[in-house]
């Protein structure tokens, strides 16, 4: 495939809720365009955008799939995206790169919460968008009422530029309403075969009245074309276009189309819209970068300037390794040369670059300026990083992500897997940036923190089939702790006598509950050497070695200012090891005398949940004693914010998902430590205490 003038691409994200249907629509468009001679299946896992095992399996998208292809003398790029919020990663990543955005819904269903979520990130992208809608041949599929609630979430400026003729099993076509003509498909699953034909008497008011509130709308775009309108004068084909092409660039209006794209109906007319409605890079202009003192920078889409191109996915092929794929925004990334990424201060050599399709790349010479294609086996580079052809670092704003809120500890099956594991697991995170695997450095666990139960385990999953490595997991130890509630005093007195040399060390400290956050604040307040300075920072050790179990349940200790103010010491048989010893026996006791308490962490839950659910939602909050903070209405969902102990959540993403019907999504994270309720902290401490007893007896 030629290197393509900037002005002739097409860079184009499909995005939407998960199951309208965005990879069975990319089939269809790539059977359109011929690069495929038959359309593959979801179901049976024969699509090209769908090519790993996991996503043929599960029956949806899990990555976002590159496949360019040419059409009508034009490169278009386009990006099949998943649409479950598990893989969200993926889908903002592509939309941070591409210049417009197909916006598919599911014409029985209308607008889906993750549907209204991706629009507003397009939003904040300015991303031009059409959308379009599929399935019209399911049961109860109805194109008007999807046209309707695609306005009351997005505004009038959604308006239909086709309406279908027929409905349900019986369509059989589409009206455009720019040019007031019928297009019928006689051969199911062969939309190629498309009869032009006059549009059906019964059809033509409703034909006339969408028409004419396409044309308010476009006419909105252009003064002149407003007065010729108004005016009633005739308008072509090319002024409407023309002017429906700069209106959607500037977010003005959004066309909405419509097909079935199993039986590829209509498929061929959204490969037109592509060219025709949505911009080149070219036309939607220069993309704003920072420079390494915050200053903006626009990268304009020239193939004479200096090269900068941003990394937006990494994969990792068992085969050919890392594979990068990026956008050129400025310049001409060639083969055979050298770049650096300024990301990370590194040289790159630049190997073979490829044009993608799906699994496959196509071997390429160069990728020219407003362009997408692979890079393979560079040495560090990953998702996010850019890279240059001179020095000066250059940053886009970072890609705001969901935080992982669902947390499993892991272990090998075997201890030949450990590192097989461990390093499986930094490849998936190179891949996935959602990802967070890590250490609890209070509870020792290894922790896999993901978005959902569907996300750990496709993780599990990848790591047994792409590597080779076993591991189960467990719920996590949820990280309590204590601390006192008063002041005591505690005297402690070590001696061992043996023969020769013997110990000795007597320690008297006194213990108060210190800020929240402050940890241990010790204090050395000796006088006239009844403990000599050299031994102090032993017995600050020691207390901090008792700090790690606390007497009520066994937890580490927050959060105390401890005094040592008196004690003796033996010219002879006193020791660091000694007052060690001896400052870690008087903390304890301390600790026993002065109230301690278990504490519990609290974190700030914001929930975004359809709005008929929020009192469940609500309902399930307060049964895990939560409380809720208060709520903001933002169209078809609401935003709840509720403050929840930590371990009423660890089971939560599964309860919410039932909650909601999958629609419900959450982050969460860390506000403070609070008192756990008696009666549950009495369980904690005995249950503690048997762990303790079945430890020791083992």
């Amino acid at each position: 495939m030629a290197h393509q003038a900037v002005d002739r691409i097409r860079n184009v994200a499909l995005i939407g809720h998960r199951g309208v249907g965005k990879t069975s629509l990319a089939e269809a468009m790539l059977y359109e365009a011929g690069i495929i001679d038959r359309l593959g299946n979801v179901g049976d896992g024969t699509t090209v955008c769908d090519y790993d095992v996991d996503e043929q399996s599960r029956g949806h998208s899990i990555g976002a799939s590159v496949c360019s292809f040419e059409h009508a003398a034009r490169k278009i790029n386009l990006i099949d995206t998943p649409g479950e919020p598990s893989f969200v990663a993926d889908t903002l990543s592509a939309l941070r790169v591409v210049d417009s955005a197909v916006v598919v819904i599911n014409a029985v269903v209308g607008v889906e919460v993750n549907t209204q979520r991706l629009w507003e990130r397009a939003d904040r992208e300015r991303l031009p968008r059409l959308v379009f809608v599929n399935m019209l041949d399911r049961e109860r599929a109805d194109f008007f009422s999807a046209l309707e609630s695609l306005q009351a979430a997005f505004g009038r400026h959604v308006v239909a530029t086709e309406i279908p003729i027929g409905s349900e099993r019986e369509v059989r076509g589409v009206i455009d309403l720019i040019d007031m003509k019928a297009f019928l498909y006689p051969q199911a699953r062969r939309g190629s075969v498309v009869v032009a034909a006059e549009i059906p008497a019964e059809l033509v008011e409703q034909a006339a009245e969408y028409r004419e509130r396409l044309m308010d709308e476009v006419a909105e775009n252009s003064d002149a074309l407003m007065e010729r309108y108004l005016e009633g004068e005739a308008i072509s084909h090319n002024e409407i276009v023309a002017v429906l092409k700069q209106g959607v660039t500037e977010g003005h209006i959004f066309p909405v189309t419509c097909g079935v794209a199993t039986r590829n109906l209509a498929t061929g007319r959204l490969l037109e819209a592509l060219v025709e409605d949505l911009p080149s890079p070219a036309m939607r202009g220069a993309v704003l970068a920072e420079s390494a003192d915050g200053e903006p920078i626009e990268l304009s889409p020239r193939d004479d300037a200096d090269l900068v191109g941003l990394v937006f996915k990494t994969r990792a092929d068992p085969y050919a390794g890392r594979v990068n794929l990026v956008r050129v925004f400025s310049g001409v990334l060639s083969s055979d040369s050298q770049v650096i990424n300024v990301t990370r201060s590194i040289k790159e050599r630049i190997g073979q670059l490829g044009i993608p399709e799906g699994k496959e790349s196509l071997p390429v010479g160069e990728i020219g300026a407003g362009d997408i294609g692979s890079v393979v086996k560079l040495k560090a580079t990953t998702a996010g990083d850019v890279l240059r052809s001179s020095e000066g670092r250059i940053a886009f704003p970072p890609l705001e992500l969901p935080s992982p809120v669902m947390a499993f500890a892991y272990e090998p099956v075997s201890a030949g897997d450990d590192d097989k594991a461990a390093a499986a697991l930094r490849k998936l995170c190179e891949e996935d940036p959602t990802l967070d695997v890590h250490r609890d450095p209070q509870t020792g666990e290894q922790i896999i923190a993901a978005l959902s139960q569907v996300h750990v385990e496709v993780v599990v999953d990848r790591i047994e089939a792409r590597y080779g490595a076993k591991i189960k997991l467990r719920p996590p130890r949820v990280p309590y702790v204590e601390a006192i509630r008063r002041e005591a005093n505690a005297r402690a007195r070590y001696k061992k006598q043996s023969g020769g040399r013997g110990q000795f060390a007597d320690c008297r400290l006194e213990i108060t509950p210190a800020s929240p956050g402050s940890g241990l604040i010790f204090e050395n307040a000796i006088k006239g050497g009844a403990i000599p300075g050299g031994f102090i920072p032993a017995v600050e050790k020691g207390v901090v070695e008792a700090m790690r179990h606390g007497s009520f349940a066994g937890y580490p200790i927050k959060d105390v200012r401890v005094r040592l103010y008196d004690g003796q010491h033996h010219s002879v048989d006193s020791s660091e090891m000694a007052f060690k010893i001896c400052g870690s026996m008087a903390f304890k006791d301390a600790m026993s005398r002065a109230d301690p308490v278990l504490l519990e962490p609290i974190v700030r839950v914001t929930l975004t949940v359809p709005v008929g659910s929020v009192g469940e939602v609500i309902g399930d909050l307060n049964s895990r004693r939560g409380r809720p903070l208060g709520m903001v209405p933002k169209g078809a969902i609401t935003e709840v914010k509720a403050d929840v102990p930590l371990s009423e959540l660890l089971d939560y993403a599964p309860d919410l998902r039932s909650i909601t019907a999958g629609q419900g999504e959450y982050t969460m994270i860390f506000e403070r430590y609070e008192e756990v309720p008696a009666q549950l902290a009495a369980k904690l401490a005995a249950a503690a205490l048997a762990s303790t007893a079945g430890a020791a007896e083992g």
